[in-house]
C-alpha cells in the first residue's frame, strides 16, 4: 500500500473552523462505515473504503 508523502502542518483555525472540520470528518467516518456495512464489494473496492476509513480515523484522532 502506498501512503504517499507525510506532511506535518500546523493549521491556525478558529474554534468555529475547527468544529466544522471535526464534524466533516465525523460524517465521513460514518459514511464510510455505512458503505462498508452495506457490502459486500469486490476486493479492490472494499480495500479502498477500508483504507479511506483508516485515514479518516487518523484525521479524527489528530483533530481532537
Amino acid at each position: 500500500q502506498r501512503r504517499g508523502r507525510v506532511m506535518d502542518i500546523t493549521l491556525n483555525l478558529s474554534d468555529l473552523e475547527m468544529n466544522v472540520l471535526q464534524v466533516a470528518v465525523d460524517h465521513m467516518v460514518e459514511h464510510l462505515e455505512g458503505l462498508i456495512s452495506d457490502g459486500p464489494y469486490g476486493e479492490e473496492e472494499d480495500s479502498l473504503y477500508r483504507n479511506r476509513l483508516k485515514a479518516a480515523d487518523r484525521l479524527r484522532r489528530r483533530l481532537t
